[in-house]
C-alpha cells in the first residue's frame, strides 16, 4: 500500500474516576533480595490518570507488513520488566535473569473472559483480582534461570494473549506478552499516549485492552496523510 493511502493514529488512553489503591504483596521468599513487600503492577495510573500498560491494536486491517522482532523480558529487582508488551508473531523472546537469585518464566497462552456486551464503548470488569478473567489455554514454555546475568531465548509461534508468571516462590511477579498477527499494535507508556504508524485510511474498530480495567473497543477513522488522534477512557462508574 502506498503511502499516500496511509496515516498515523495516536491518542491517549485515560482513566475517569479515582483509581483504586492496590496493596502491596508480601514478599514469602528471598526476602532479603525481594524486601518484604513488592509494589502492585496491575493499574499504573498517572497523576492525570493517564492509564499506562494498555494494550492497543487494529486487528483485521490489511496492509503493512509483519516483521519478527526480538524482545527481552527481564527478571530485574524480583518483577518482570517490560509489565506489558506486544510482539509480532514468530519473533524471538530473550529472557534475562538480572537478579542473583533464582527466577522461573512460565508463559500461558490464555483466553480474557469478557462480556461483548459490556466490552463496547466502555471498560469490563476489574475491580477483583485480574487473573480470575484469564483462561489458560496451553503452557507454551516454562524456563528456569538460576544464575545471575543468564539468558535464554524462546521462540513466540502462536498469536495470542501470554501470561507470564514466576513459579519460583514468587507469586507476585506477573506479566502479559501480546503476540500480534497485525502491525498496528503497541502499548501505551507512562503518559498513556500510543502511536501507530502507517494505518491504511478509512474506518477501523480499535481495541484497548488493560489487565484491570478490561476492554474498550472504538470506532476510528483515519484520514490519508495526517494524524488521527483519540482519546480512550476508561470510566470506574461503568465497573
Amino acid at each position: 500500500m502506498g503511502s499516500a493511502n496511509v496515516g498515523a493514529l495516536t491518542g491517549v488512553v485515560k482513566l475517569k474516576g479515582t483509581p483504586p489503591k492496590l496493596t502491596y504483596q508480601p514478599v514469602s521468599r528471598d526476602q532479603a533480595f525481594c524486601g518484604k513487600t513488592q509494589p502492585p503492577q496491575a493499574l499504573v495510573v498517572s497523576p492525570a490518570g493517564a492509564v499506562r500498560h494498555a494494550l492497543i491494536a487494529l486487528e483485521g486491517v490489511a496492509g503493512g507488513s509483519l516483521t519478527p522482532k526480538r524482545g527481552v523480558l527481564d527478571n530485574r529487582n524480583c518483577q518482570f520488566v517490560p509489565h506489558v508488551q506486544t510482539l509480532p508473531v514468530g519473533s524471538t523472546l530473550v529472557v534475562k535473569n538480572s537478579d542473583p537469585i533464582l527466577h522461573t518464566t512460565h508463559g500461558h497462552l490464555v483466553e480474557y473472559r469478557s462480556s461483548p456486551e459490556r466490552a463496547h464503548r466502555h471498560g469490563e470488569g476489574g475491580m477483583e483480582n485480574p487473573h480470575r478473567r484469564l483462561k489458560h489455554q496451553e503452557s507454551l514454555f516454562n524456563v528456569a534461570l538460576p544464575f545471575k546475568a543468564q539468558e535464554l531465548e524462546v521462540r513466540l509461534k502462536k498469536p495470542g494473549l501470554i501470561h507470564l508468571m514466576c513459579e519460583a516462590g514468587h507469586g507476585w511477579m506477573s506479566a502479559y506478552i501480546h503476540v500480534s498477527e497485525t502491525p498496528y499494535a503497541g502499548v501505551t507508556d507512562p503518559e498513556g499516549r500510543f502511536r501507530l504508524e502507517g494505518v491504511p485510511a478509512g474506518e477501523h474498530e480499535l481495541t484497548v485492552w488493560h489487565e484491570y480495567l478490561g476492554l474498550l473497543v472504538q470506532k476510528v477513522k483515519v484520514v490519508a496523510g495526517k494524524e488521527t488522534r483519540v482519546t480512550l477512557v476508561y470510566n470506574l462508574a461503568d465497573h
